[in-house]
Parts: C-alpha cells; structure tokens; sequence
C-alpha cells in the first residue's frame, strides 16, 4: 500500500516536472518570437493576438510588492547586489521576487516530505521554506565574493601595466 502511493506521487511528481520543462521551453520560444518580431519592426504578434508575460516580468512584480512592506529588506538587497557587479544584469524588484518564487517552491518540497513522510517529517517544511528564501541570497553572497577576488586580481595587472606605461614616458591620460 506505502509503495502504490510512492510510485504514484513519483509519477505525479515527474509529470508535473514535464509539464513545467515544456512550458519553459514554451515560454522561452515565444520570447525568442517577439525579440525577432521587435528586431523587425512587425506591430501585431503571430500568436493570435494573445501577448503573455515573461517569467521574469512576472517574478519582477511580485518582488516589488513584496518591496513594498519590507523596504530596508530591498536596501540590503541593493547594496549587495552592486557588490557582486550584477548591477545592471538584476534589479532589487526581481531579486526579491526570485526570494519568494523559491519560497514558495520550498513549501511545496516540504508538503511533499510531509506527504511522502508522514506527520514526522513537518520540521522540514519550515526549513525549506527558508532555504528557499535565503538561498538565492547566498547564491549574491558568492557572486561579490567571487567579483572581489576578480577585481583584486586584475588590480595587480592593471597596476602593472599603468607602471610600464609611466616608465614608458607616457602621461597619466594617456596611460
């Protein structure tokens, strides 16, 4: 009786990874359409009229209304995010919204620990929620570690170069 439900929430599980890899794929498809359609200046879309949001403009919404009730959260969020030099790649507004999409993702994982589990298993739900939330803040305390050790090494380069190029006899503008 246990392995019938298993084998069941296995199958339940792999068909929903599926769907939602085909959607992506989708998804990034029709992206891929409009940047071709703006790039030639065609005004009507090709799919019948109907325009969808992309993934990101919609993770971006969330995370500025989330903003919107802790804003010293977003501060810290800034701050970091200009330290691991993905300025202008990430706004504050997406960060947040990617925080709460994996969140979100971790309360499912652990509704379905719990399922699969029993009532036991309940202490993992509050831990992956957090891991959601927290983890892709890790991921931009990686990120300005690894652009510091970048930026320390090409320091060395570029003041040797600047060096070379003073003792060449060659001003500070030109350099």
């Amino acid at each position: 009786m246990k392995v019938d439900i298993v084998l069941g929430l296995a199958t339940l599980w792999a068909v929903g990874v599926g769907v939602a890899f085909w959607a992506a794929l989708r998804l990034t498809a029709r992206g891929h359409q409009r940047d071709r359609r703006d790039r030639l200046g065609l005004d009507s879309p090709t799919d019948g009229g109907k325009d969808h949001p992309r993934p990101r403009a919609l993770v971006q919404h969330v995370g500025a209304r989330i903003l919107q009730r802790w804003p010293l959260e977003g501060k810290s969020t800034a701050r970091l995010i200009d330290g691991s030099g993905l300025t202008g790649k990430i706004t504050v507004a997406e960060m947040m919204g990617w925080r709460a999409c994996a969140a979100s993702f971790g309360l499912a994982a652990g509704g379905i620990v719990v399922l699969l589990f029993g009532s036991r298993a309940w202490v993992t739900v509050p831990a992956f929620v957090l891991l959601g939330w927290f983890g892709p803040q890790l991921t931009l305390f990686r990120c300005r570690d690894a652009y510091r050790r970048d930026v320390g090494r090409s320091l060395t380069t570029v003041m040797d170069m600047l060096a070379l190029s003073m003792e060449a006899g060659m001003g500070l503008d030109r350099a």
